[in-house]
């Protein structure tokens, strides 16, 4: 299976999450973001001590749960077939 992701097309194992998850139980933005709260891989699952910026409340790797970026690009036009 792929999914969008904000670097391309990720490959996922059965469903789980092919990225490095984050493991800051203390985050401000845990609950919105990706990298905490996706379902981890049981066997091969990566973690990272993710730091988020103490103005903004989140870090450079935040990646949002919200399936906007994912029905806005539904919605976009596809581009007409070769000739």
């Amino acid at each position: 299976m792929l999914t969008g992701s904000k670097g391309g097309l990720r490959r996922q194992r059965g469903g789980f999450a092919d990225i490095a998850m984050c493991m800051n139980n203390h985050c401000p933005s845990r609950t919105e973001c990706y990298r905490f709260m996706a379902v981890p891989d049981p066997l091969y699952q990566s973690y990272a001590d993710f730091q988020p910026d103490k103005v903004r409340g989140r870090c450079e790797d935040f990646w949002s749960v919200s399936p906007k970026p994912i029905e806005e690009a539904k919605k976009s036009p596809a581009e007409p077939p070769p000739e």
